[in-house]
């Protein structure tokens, strides 16, 4: 929860150099999207309704063009004027009161209810989801919100909508290269919204993968040379990611990562719009306006708190931590944790692990004392290809086994195991 008491900052920037007063520099300009300052005031990038990018210094009631510190001079990336034309990276334009972060999260949760069918359990960790993203670099690992599904069960509009009120939300599709995302992720540093639908199967998902495994914790860039001088290069993925995808990842610590909602094919709501109106961007700017005033208020205060959360899965006691950090009092922190407990409870049915589980149960309820790793392996992956999921290899079950205390031993039929663990 946020804490009472300011916490110290958290740098985002390097500090300004010191300045010679006998040997003054000539002013060098840097563009910057946000950072802090060495006073620890933050500085966000503001976009005026008709396209003007100026600065916004935290505890200040005007927007600058530029901000001198030390010897050297920050100005709002011009970069960044396309992806805001073209609605790509949505920015507030000033801060807005909001009342208390509870009312707050109630105007969220209209928002999205307005434009989107969400599950009553899954409005309020959305929106808490959300929040969260507007103070990420408080926390050193964040999740993922997915919405999985096939087309046409609304996936794409929740990614819409959630990304619209988003810090700084950044929406890609399959229009986009592996090099241009790790290298939008670098510059923007907000919420990365990607719609999977175009990348499966291709050669650039390859490519989002990387980013999706590194982009959780931070401190683990994408490490590329630069093509002319042949320099190492890291390119920082770190931050909430929302993302729209059909398919599950591969990699088991991949899906771990996710808070993931799985959409149905139905009638969509009376109330819901079968396009966004018109009115959507407007609605969405006085909330992120709001967002940021909370942003400048809470982040010296947000700190990670896991009371509550050792109980469950260490993977979602990690991610449930940085969203447990902004919630408001008490009985958002009991939803919060009753929503992971669930969420639990569905994993452990659809992980490897609880098949393989599953599997040696039933086995072990008939007169076998032992069973070959590949017997194990067929019987989970018949659940798994009823599923629609991708199967293991004998290998990957065999890993498995090993982690819950089997020891398969080769024999000439094969490896296998006694049913008992020792």
């Amino acid at each position: 929860m946020i804490a009472p008491n300011a916490s110290p900052a958290l740098s985002l920037a390097p500090p300004a150099l010191p300045v010679d007063s006998a040997t003054v520099a000539e002013q060098v300009s840097e563009l910057r999207v946000s950072f802090q300052l060495e006073n620890g005031k933050l500085v966000e990038t503001v976009v005026s309704p008709a396209g003007f990018f100026s600065f916004w210094r935290q505890g200040h009631d005007q927007p600058e063009n530029s901000i001198k510190w030390g010897d050297k001079t920050f100005e709002p990336h011009i970069g960044l004027k396309t992806f805001w034309r073209e609605k790509v990276v949505r920015f507030p334009c000033s801060p807005t009161n909001y009342g208390t972060t509870i009312q707050l999260l109630g105007e969220m949760n209209q928002f999205v209810r307005r434009y989107a069918d969400l599950p009553e359990d899954w409005l309020d960790i959305t929106c808490l989801y959300i929040l969260m993203t507007w103070v990420y670099n408080r926390f050193t690992a964040v999740p993922y919100l997915r919405f999985l599904g096939e087309p046409g069960t609304g996936k794409t509009r929740l990614l819409q909508v959630c990304s619209s009120i988003s810090y700084k939300g950044t929406i890609v599709s399959g229009n986009i290269t592996g090099p241009a995302l790790f290298r939008t992720i670098d510059l923007v540093r907000g919420t990365m919204a990607v719609d999977e639908a175009d990348f499966k199967n291709s050669a650039e998902w390859s490519e989002i993968i990387k980013v999706l495994n590194n982009g959780y914790t931070d401190g683990t860039p994408v490490i590329r040379c630069n093509k002319n001088t042949f320099d190492p290069e890291c390119f920082h993925v770190f931050g909430p990611k929302i993302i729209s995808t059909r398919n599950r990842f591969e990699d088991e610590a991949t899906e771990t990562r996710c808070l993931t909602l799985e959409t149905k094919e139905q009638k969509v709501s009376p109330h819901i719009p079968l396009q966004l109106p018109l009115t959507f961007d407007q609605e969405a700017l006085a909330l992120r306006n709001k967002l940021l005033k909370w942003r400048f208020d809470n982040f010296d205060r947000v700190i990670v708190k896991e009371e509550g959360l050792r109980d469950l899965f260490a993977r979602s006691g990690q991610i449930g931590a940085s969203l447990a950090a902004v919630a408001p009092d008490e009985f958002w922190l009991k939803k919060l944790i009753d929503f992971l407990q669930r969420l639990d409870e569905g994993r452990n049915e659809e992980s490897p692990k609880g098949m393989v589980q599953r599997a040696l149960k039933a086995m072990s309820s008939g007169a076998k004392t032992s069973a070959k790793v590949g017997e194990v392996a067929e019987m989970v992956n018949s659940e798994r290809k009823g599923l629609g999921l991708d199967l293991l290899s004998d290998r990957k079950v065999g890993g498995i086994l090993r982690s819950l205390s089997f020891a398969p031993k080769r024999t000439n039929q094969g490896y296998v195991i006694a049913l008992t663990p020792p």
